[in-house]
């Protein structure tokens, strides 16, 4: 089982910033590069699911797309993290 800590928390929160910041500034000089991402992403986030289901890169991906796209399950479409 996973174990939740503020640290680990604040380490995949990073990383998806991380991510976001290079698909936002990537996306200036190459349109369409954001969409090819977030496919990846999904794609990514299916074959961990069906593999292992390893929750903290479940998360790290989900919190990457959301902060890409602006979307997730919770709160619908709000603005990306860079908008």
């Amino acid at each position: 089982m996973t174990k939740k800590t503020t640290e680990l928390d604040n380490v995949k929160k990073a990383t998806a910033i991380m991510f976001a910041a290079l698909v936002k500034s990537l996306e200036d000089t190459a349109p369409g590069l954001k969409e090819g991402f977030v496919a990846n992403l999904d794609t990514a986030y299916t074959k961990i699911r069906e593999d292992s289901d390893d929750l903290n890169a479940l998360e790290t991906i989900s919190w990457t797309r959301s902060m890409i796209t602006g979307f997730d399950i919770v709160s619908g479409q709000t603005k990306p993290f860079f908008d």
